[in-house]
């Protein structure tokens, strides 16, 4: 009987966390970006790598110097999947990164401050880089 119990209780709890286990790592890859800016609208495009709770683009990390971080995911039971990163530079400034993913999509925005004031604002819709 306590075998039985056992396994039982078991069986509950690979069942009950298996979604979580399923979601892990949605955003880890290289995601193909385009960006646009909120000012003047000039779309352009960059890769968007994720790699255990990092990541980095090209473009953002050249022009601003915080274009690459530490990122937090947030989870949840169903198909979609959130990220947020802060990354700071002390002579550049701050940049706020948060984005969702669904299946293969991915869509978000980054608001850069810089040590001067100045607020960029981009959004961002991707797809997976194969």
């Amino acid at each position: 009987m306590r075998l039985f119990a056992a396994i039982a209780l078991m069986t509950c709890f690979v069942l009950l966390s298996a979604p979580s286990a399923v979601l892990a790592g949605q955003f880890d890859g290289s995601w193909k970006v385009t960006f646009t800016p909120e000012t003047d609208g000039k779309e352009f495009e960059d890769t968007l790598t994720f790699t255990a709770n990092r990541f980095s683009t090209t473009r953002f990390q050249k022009e601003y110097g915080l274009g690459k971080g530490t990122y937090e995911e947030h989870t949840t039971r169903g198909p979609i999947a959130k990220f947020s990163a802060t990354v700071k530079d002390e002579k550049k400034g701050t940049a706020e990164w948060a984005g969702t993913v669904t299946g293969a999509d991915l869509q978000g925005e980054v608001t850069i401050t810089r040590k001067d004031g100045t607020v960029l604002r981009y959004s961002f819709k991707a797809n997976r880089g194969d």
